[in-house]
């Protein structure tokens, strides 16, 4: 059952309960389970499913995200937390392993709410992590040349310095900038061949 403070702050709820409650303190003078189950009807989601995916079921498929951002006018910045924390806990409640492509598309596009645009910039890149790409974000690609260079140049400090062992004092550490490091450097190689840049 979702609790709530005199505050408004969500208690015993998902992390995507959590962070839509933040943001409707933000665009709303009032936060409560009712409320957030009228954005939805308004959105023309389906009201028992969303109110399931309130309370941390991760299967439950109220429908498009983007009707519900559009209600809250939320920017573009609060509808990537929301649609990062929708999918942090898909990514929790399922088994690593590979998605077939087409169902990955489905799911950027049908559940998070991403045109197929961004989806198919995200899944172009998909190889190269780990995390549920839900929660990643869609770069045009000469923003990601800038993005990935930044991250590459930051990493390889970083790793460089774990390498020291007086930063971390943890090789486990060390390993995971150097692998992050490499990994922004594929990225932003990728980024610019697709901006004729390479």
């Amino acid at each position: 059952m979702l609790m709530y403070e005199e505050k408004n702050l969500w208690r015993e709820a998902s992390v995507f309960a959590h962070v839509l409650g933040r943001l409707m303190e933000v665009h709303l003078p009032r936060v409560d389970e009712e409320t957030a189950l009228e954005l939805a009807d308004f959105a023309g989601m389906d009201r028992e499913a969303f109110r399931a995916r309130l309370r941390g079921d991760s299967n439950a498929n109220p429908g498009d995200l983007s009707q519900l951002a559009y209600e809250l006018q939320l920017s573009e910045e609060e509808r990537r937390q929301l649609a990062m924390a929708y999918a942090f806990e898909r990514d929790s409640a399922h088994e690593v392993g590979p998605v077939p492509e087409e169902e990955e598309l489905a799911y950027l596009t049908e559940r998070v709410g991403m045109s197929p645009e961004e989806a198919a910039r995200i899944l172009e890149d998909a190889d190269l992590f780990i995390t549920t790409l839900g929660s990643h974000y869609a770069f045009e690609p000469e923003e990601a040349v800038r993005v990935w260079g930044e991250a590459e140049t930051k990493l390889d400090h970083l790793a460089q310095a774990a390498s020291l062992g007086s930063v971390f004092g943890n090789l486990g550490v060390e390993m995971l900038l150097f692998d992050a490091a490499t990994r922004a450097t594929k990225l932003r190689k990728r980024a610019q061949e697709r901006v004729g840049g390479a």
